[in-house]
């Protein structure tokens, strides 16, 4: 009787000890959002369309914002937005390829939406251009690191997780925006599973949702491609998750 007591206590506490290990918390990589170009202190430019490319790998995306926007004036003018960390980033006015300048931005910090985070800091890109009246195109590249989001985890199953891109668009409510104002997004990534996901599988394939109705998805050879487009009624912040289909269905 003694002997099948201690059997049951020892499975119990067995038990007890594989549930509380599948009971952790997921672990996440958290980065700041980058986000679109401020209005410069005039009413003298129309933004006509932003076309945003974005090209990610499993860690980072290469970003290319360009800005239609016409202009009633001829001037010299300075150029600001945000970005997540203190990276390079290559900056043209109507051609001309200008010096960008990146700092720690001093005023402004950035706080997860996920409990328990700190806040992160944010920086500044900062550069000048020759505006003329007419059309002019701003072409802005940089490279923005991926947030990762661990989405299956535990002691009964293998860790799975998914990427996260996000880009707040509310600086470019405060231009001015044409009637016929239009913001064309496109989002690009590699149909193979990573390695951290358990590589190659039968069951499982990686898709991307940016969480909105008009989203189109393509499969292209190795890449996944995501384009959508927008009027003057873009939401404030842009989201697209990358990851198994399965993980994105629940994450919703």
């Amino acid at each position: 009787m003694l002997k099948t007591r201690l059997v049951a206590i020892a499975t119990l506490l067995l038990f007890c000890t594989m549930t509380q290990a599948n009971m952790r918390a997921p672990m996440h990589i958290h980065y700041p959002p980058s986000f679109t170009l401020s209005s410069p202190q005039t009413d003298q430019l129309t933004v006509e369309k932003e076309k945003l490319n974005i090209d990610c790998n499993y860690q980072h995306c290469d970003v290319q914002a360009v800005y239609f926007i016409r202009s009633a004036i001829r001037a010299e003018l300075a150029f600001i937005f945000i970005l997540p960390e203190k990276v390079p980033v290559q900056a043209s006015v109507t051609g001309t390829l200008r010096p960008a300048i990146v700092t720690l931005d001093e005023s402004h910090t950035w706080t997860s939406p996920f409990p328990g985070d700190d806040q992160f800091p944010l920086y500044q890109a900062a550069f000048s251009g020759n505006i003329r009246p007419g059309i002019n195109i701003i072409n802005i590249k940089y490279r923005q690191p991926l947030t990762i989001l661990e989405r299956a985890y535990g002691y009964f199953t293998d860790s799975r997780s998914i990427e996260q891109f996000t880009y707040q668009l509310g600086p470019l409510k405060e231009w001015n925006l044409s009637d016929n104002f239009s913001l064309e997004v496109s989002l690009s990534t590699l149909r193979k599973r990573p390695e951290r996901d358990g590589g190659w599988s039968l069951l499982r394939s990686r898709t991307i949702d940016c969480l909105q109705p008009t989203q189109l998805l393509e499969r292209d050879g190795d890449n996944l491609n995501l384009m959508l487009k927008f009027g003057k009624d873009f939401p404030d912040t842009l989201v697209c998750q990358t990851g198994d289909s399965d993980l994105l269905d629940g994450s919703n």
